[in-house]
């Protein structure tokens, strides 16, 4: 890239330090569980002869880089689309647009995605029992991105596939989506889109569902499903329409607007009902997305080596976030440290699994997934 650089290669620059951001924020929360951690406070500690029980786990807050993910995702797809010319998958010839459309998402996401499902095939039959009737059907459902049609094989394979499910869900609504923005503004289309997941949200916490012996109870499979989690996409539609118009007043609302979106979220997670959290942190990373996007100084300074670097991790966090919970799992098998000491297992998954997660990420971004993409891309 050349020296003089432009204001929109830095924000993309900025979307890459995102992205590495939610990878990694994604693999903190996911080494606290394996560690044996609960999901939502630490274990039990003791600092200077008192033990503390049950306070609220900073670690688990890892898990929305999942939010993060969804609004950038609806960003950066509403971005592509919108430098073409608003609405561009409805105008002209649509079939052909449209089919370029799913050839592109399927090129972007499908190889590594696919590899990624075959490796953690391989160790579940390594390492579990499996009925073979079922295993097959997991694995024909993981591979058509339809493992969240069942609670059993909604995180069966692996634990951070069931939001791939729900990434492909948003792709396929998307051209209409793309539509109905474009036919009833910015501001109406998220009020729909909050009332849709708000409603959606509501009905799954409070409908009275069979208890079932899986790892998923239908509510969470239901609630992690589009209809529940549109707020956090559609957010990121928005901002990108925002940033086109390069109107420098948003970039003062964006300034201040994820300060009290903070503890509204936190506190939201913590001790709001369960329909409520996604959609404050959708709200917040919409925000903070902003923040980073809308600089009210009209100019970026000179990036140093720190985000540089940041943002080429940020370039393969796809395939960071789909190999490292493999690399993980195999990590925990061969720990020294037992489960009753889950501070010494994190230590150790963290220390081990950072590297060897980042090494095997390099391989299956330049051996799959780049070349992939450069390869069958429209």
């Amino acid at each position: 890239m050349s020296e003089k650089r432009s204001h929109a290669a830095d924000r993309l620059l900025s979307i890459d330090c995102l992205r590495g951001a939610a990878a990694l924020a994604v693999f903190i929360f996911h080494i606290s569980i394996i560690a044996a951690f609960p999901k939502r406070t630490l274990p039990p500690f003791t600092l200077l002869n008192r033990t503390y029980r049950d306070l609220i786990s900073p670690l688990g807050l890892g898990s929305s880089g999942v939010n993060l993910f969804f609004v950038i995702s609806g960003f950066c797809l509403a971005l592509q689309q919108w430098r073409s010319g608003r609405a561009h998958l409805f105008s002209g010839q649509a079939r052909p647009a449209l089919l370029r459309y799913a050839k592109n998402r399927l090129a972007r996401i499908g190889p590594a995605y696919w590899l990624t499902v075959l490796i953690s095939a391989i160790l579940v039959l390594a390492l579990h029992p499996v009925s073979p009737g079922w295993f097959a059907i997991d694995v024909l459902l993981h591979s058509t991105f339809l493992h969240f049609v069942h609670p059993r094989t909604f995180l069966s394979l692996h634990g951070g596939l069931w939001s791939m499910a729900t990434e492909v869900e948003f792709y396929v609504l998307f051209p209409f989506l793309l539509w109905l923005f474009a036919r009833v503004g910015g501001w109406r289309f998220i009020a729909l889109a909050a009332l849709v997941n708000g409603a959606f949200r509501v009905a799954v916490a409070f409908y009275p569902f069979t208890p079932n012996d899986y790892m998923t109870s239908w509510a969470s499979l239901l609630a992690y499903q589009l209809p529940g989690r549109l707020l956090e996409f559609t957010l990121g539609m928005w901002l990108a329409e925002i940033y086109l118009q390069k109107d420098p007043r948003w970039a003062v609302w964006f300034r201040f607007l994820w300060v009290p979106l903070l503890p509204a979220a936190m506190l939201g997670r913590g001790f709001g009902p369960a329909y409520l959290p996604d959609m404050l942190l959708g709200l917040f990373y919409f925000a903070l997305c902003g923040a980073v996007l809308l600089p009210t100084t009209g100019s970026y300074p000179p990036p140093g080596a720190f985000v540089v670097w940041t943002a080429r991790f940020g370039r393969a966090s796809y395939s960071f976030f789909l190999i490292h919970y493999p690399v993980l799992v195999i990590l925990a098998l061969l720990c020294p440290i037992p489960e009753s000491a889950p501070y010494g297992r994190f230590l150790f998954l963290f220390t081990a699994g950072l590297p060897l997660s980042l090494g095997a990420a390099v391989l299956l971004y330049l051996g799959v997934e780049l070349p992939m993409w450069q390869r069958f891309r429209a």
